[in-house]
C-alpha cells in the first residue's frame, strides 16, 4: 500500500552543493510541521555519526532526534515529520514509513536524483516555492502504465518484458528522461521496494535510456 504523506524536497545544487542556506530552508519547513502537528520530528540520515553532518542538520537533531535505518529505532512513537537528509533509497523507503500520514521533507544528494519521485509526489521545491511538475500527460501514461507492469518487481518474464517495451516508448516519447528520473518516479508512485527499483535501473540501461 502506498504510503500517503505531505512531502517537500530541496534539490541538491550543482555548482554549491548543500549548502548550509538550502539546509535551513529543509529545516524550516519541518519545524513548522512539527509545531503545527504538535509533535517532534525524527531526522533519518544514512549513516551515524550524526556529528558528520552540516551544522542545520546536527542543530535539528539536537532539538529533536536523529537516526539512520540501521540505527536505533526513533524514540517517538508515532508517526510523524520526518527530515530525510541525502539518502539512498532504500533509507528513502524506511523514513517513508515513519512519516505515514504525516510529513517528510528529503534533502537531494546526487548518487540518488529525487525529481522523479518529487514529480510523484507532488512535493513542494523548497527553493522555487512551487510543487514539482508532472511530465506530459503521454509520458505520466507511460510511466503509471510501467508502475503496473512492476506488480512484481520487475522481476518476471511478463514483467521484464512489459518494463523493456514501456522503457522504449518512454525513450521515444520523452527523450530527455534518464533511467534515474523514471526509477525515482516509480519509487513515488510507491509500492515498489528499493531493490524493484535497482532492477528496474538495470532493464533501463540495456534500452540506452541516459
Amino acid at each position: 500500500m502506498r504510503v500517503d504523506y505531505r512531502a517537500a524536497w530541496v534539490p541538491f545544487d550543482p555548482d554549491n552543493g548543500q549548502t548550509p542556506a538550502l539546509l535551513e530552508l529543509a529545516v524550516h519547513w519541518i519545524e513548522q510541521e512539527c509545531a503545527a502537528q504538535g509533535t517532534r520530528g525524527v531526522l533519518i540520515v544514512p549513516r551515524k555519526p550524526i556529528s558528520d553532518y552540516p551544522q542545520p542538520i546536527q542543530k535539528f537533531a539536537t532539538r529533536h532526534e536523529g537516526t539512520s535505518r540501521r540505527g536505533s529505532a526513533p524514540r517517538r512513537m508515532a508517526p510523524g515529520p520526518v527530515l530525510a537528509h541525502s539518502l539512498l533509497l532504500d533509507d528513502l523507503d524506511y523514513a517513508e514509513h515513519l512519516a505515514r500520514g504525516s510529513s517528510l521533507c528529503a534533502t537531494e544528494w546526487p548518487d540518488v536524483p529525487l525529481v522523479g519521485w518529487a514529480a510523484a509526489r507532488g512535493a513542494l521545491n523548497l527553493v522555487t516555492g512551487e510543487v514539482t511538475p508532472q511530465p506530459a500527460d503521454d509520458v505520466v501514461v507511460l510511466l503509471d502504465h510501467l508502475h503496473f507492469a512492476g506488480n512484481n518487481g520487475w522481476s518476471d518474464g511478463p514483467g521484464k518484458r512489459d518494463a523493456e517495451r514501456l522503457l522504449h516508448e518512454l525513450q521515444a516519447a520523452a527523450p530527455d528522461l534518464d533511467a534515474k528520473y523514471v526509477a525515482s518516479y516509480q519509487f513515488g508512485l510507491g509500492n515498489v521496494s528499493a531493490d524493484s527499483v535497482k532492477r528496474l535501473l538495470t532493464l533501463a540501461s540495456k534500452v540506452t535510456m541516459r
